[in-house]
């Protein structure tokens, strides 16, 4: 059959069941259906990799092992956060949204040419904002962060696409790829959300579903760092512009110390995942910053471990929230002794974030200090900085949670928990599996990573 499999029905297979699960949205087969959609397409990838590229606009597709693995996971993560939906909704469009959105950001992954794949995160975006904003008529700050700030890098893309296509005796110039980086530079920074242009991220997290939340956090954010690799692949050169390290270095511990200084104060789980996210992809951009291949190693080791940890932390941070009817820590008083599954979940996820031991997040962070260090000891100690910040948050957060409940606390009674119960088991466990034995991850990032530096 592998010969049989090519790229183009990897897109096509969610495209045709996809009209048929929005017609069932609303009843409880469409979100299984979904579930099964997103489980058999991530199989159908990894199984039976695509033997022949397809082609879009008249450019061959790039399906190599990297993108196999990446797209995979993607959908994967769609479908540990479907599970969600089935007990706590997160909109009645989430489903064929979301399907929608993860085939067209991996059409965007293949694409080789930078241009093409940026209209297509953006069409990607344009359909996230309606989940995102999720039918309420108050703020609309959420979505509309979210559509300019990645509207604005459009334009960026496609200057960079436009000098990468037509100049191409130009690269002995350095003025010219200078050019192209500030470019490049600009559009990543808008779409990863670093500080100070974490904006779309806070709002996101604030106003949004903790489960949509944790969708727009893993598809884009995956999406900008793949493509960048991409980039960095192809035009290797960009890296010989002055002071490129120092601006991924010092940009990436801006957003870690944000990030971790803004987690230890915030009161409530649904912000206190944004600015977890945002610390998160601090650490990845300063790992960009080693240039080395260990640096895109570490990078590809964690893009696995925070699906995971943000799956987990949207899943937990949904049923929490539902339960105690409210997203304060003061209203979520006891809900750890009557949901100690969720309330162990979210734990994991938040320690994988933040880089703890016996955790997946923790390589990334290993990897990332053990070639920081030699080149200024202030990296790591600000990544400790972050860290701990975030440790804070959530351990403010669980202290809440263990708390005695206040005398006539109601909770809410949440339907097909089992499910939920195992989605938030495995994840916890493959998380805690890959921190102690990362060896054949490991291995994984390190072969993928000789194929982008």
């Amino acid at each position: 059959m592998s010969g049989e499999f090519s790229s183009g029905m990897v897109f096509a297979i969610p495209l045709i069941f996809i009209p048929v699960i929005y017609l069932l949205r609303r009843w409880r087969v469409g979100g299984w259906l979904a579930i099964l959609l997103a489980l058999s397409t991530a199989f159908l990838v990894t199984r039976y990799a695509p033997a022949e590229p397809a082609n879009m606009f008249g450019r061959a597709l790039i399906t190599d092992a990297l993108w196999t693995n990446t797209v995979a996971l993607l959908f994967l993560a769609l479908a540990g956060l479907f599970t969600l939906s089935l007990s706590v909704p997160q909109g009645w469009t989430f489903y064929p949204v979301g399907l929608t959105v993860v085939a067209t950001v991996s059409m965007a992954l293949a694409v080789p040419h930078l241009g093409i794949a940026a209209l297509l995160v953006e069409i990607a975006v344009l359909l996230t904002i309606f989940v995102i904003q999720g039918g309420r008529l108050g703020s609309v700050r959420a979505a509309q962060r979210f559509l300019v700030m990645f509207t604005l890098a459009v334009p960026l893309f496609l200057l960079v696409a436009r000098h990468l296509d037509a100049f191409h005796d130009n690269f002995d110039d350095p003025a010219f790829v200078a050019q192209i980086a500030l470019l490049s530079a600009g559009g990543f920074a808008l779409w990863l959300g670093i500080a100070p242009l974490h904006g779309w991220l806070s709002a996101i997290a604030r106003e949004a579903q903790p489960g949509i939340a944790a969708f727009a956090f893993i598809v884009f954010p995956t999406a900008a760092i793949f493509l960048m690799l991409r980039l960095l692949a192809s035009s290797p050169w960009l890296l010989s512009v002055a002071h490129t390290r120092d601006v991924l270095l010092w940009g990436g511990a801006l957003s870690v110390l944000v990030g971790g200084i803004f987690a230890s104060v915030q009161i409530s789980f649904s912000p206190l995942m944004g600015y977890a996210v945002l610390f998160d992809l601090g650490t990845l951009v300063m790992a960009f910053g080693l240039q080395n291949r260990m640096g895109v190693a570490a990078i590809l080791f964690g893009l696995a471990g925070r699906m995971v940890a943000l799956v987990l932390l949207g899943n937990t941070t949904a049923i929490l929230n539902h339960a105690a009817r409210a997203e304060s820590f003061a209203a979520m008083r006891g809900l750890g002794r009557k949901f100690p599954v969720a309330t162990a979940g979210l734990m994991v996820g938040a320690a994988t974030l933040a880089g703890a031991p016996l955790t997946a997040g923790f390589i990334t962070r290993w990897l990332t200090v053990q070639s920081l260090a030699p080149l200024d000891a202030r990296f790591p100690f600000l990544l400790l900085i972050g860290s701990l910040g975030v440790t804070i948050g959530y351990v403010r957060g669980l202290w809440a949670l263990i708390a005695p409940p206040e005398k006539g606390s109601a909770v809410t009674i949440l339907p097909a928990m089992w499910l939920n119960r195992a989605v938030i088991i495995i994840l916890g466990g493959v998380s805690l599996w890959w921190g102690l034995f990362p060896e054949k991850m490991l291995t994984l990032a390190q072969t993928l990573a000789r194929g982008v530096f």
